[in-house]
């Protein structure tokens, strides 16, 4: 069975060229307009981009096309979605589960950024672990519109709900640990 999506387009010429591109990962699509009643409802900030289900609720969006590094990390969040095979270590799962009140957290990425394919796949394995979080991955080569605005000079750049901002890599328990920062809680 393949996994379904919804794809935002804005019905131009470049949404026809990301459905098709997005074709290739071999998932059910559903393509709908930018301005369609159920992107507001998901909280689609841009398009082209995709709504892909955690547990029924799409959680995880991926703004612009998942090329270069990306997509591998595309990938694996293919797979996560397939098989719910999560490797995070204990210590993280622990520190995720923490999370009790709705979260958003925005992750800017680019495809030759080497550190992003992995801070993708911690977040996308957070999410699904913790049904309160969302994921926003942008695709700054896409969307150079949205660093400019976000004053974002290099990646791998968070924003957790709109307010705590980190700029590079960091290991899974550290990530984890400034998302319950963000949240004004400590790890316990």
């Amino acid at each position: 069975m393949n996994l379904r999506a919804m794809v935002f387009t804005r019905g131009d010429k470049a949404g026809e060229e990301y459905r098709t591109f997005m074709n290739h990962f071999n998932m059910d699509i559903e393509e709908r307009s930018f301005m369609d009643p159920i992107a507001s409802r998901l909280k689609i900030i841009e398009a082209p981009s995709i709504a892909l289900p955690v547990n029924n609720d799409y959680k995880i969006r991926y703004y612009g096309k998942p090329e270069g590094r990306e997509e591998e990390a595309f990938m694996d969040i293919l797979t996560l979605l397939k098989t719910g095979n999560v490797t995070l270590s204990n210590s993280t799962l622990r520190c995720i589960n923490q999370v009790q009140i709705e979260l958003s957290i925005k992750l800017y990425v680019t495809p030759i950024c080497p550190y992003c394919p992995r801070m993708v796949k911690w977040l996308t394995q957070m999410v699904y672990i913790n049904g309160q979080i969302t994921l926003d991955i942008i695709n700054l080569f896409d969307f150079p519109g949205m660093a400019e605005k976000e004053d974002i000079m290099a990646v791998p750049y968070l924003i957790i709900n709109n307010k705590y901002r980190l700029l590079g890599f960091h290991q899974e328990d550290l990530l984890c640990m400034h998302i319950l920062a963000a949240l004004g809680q400590l790890y316990l």
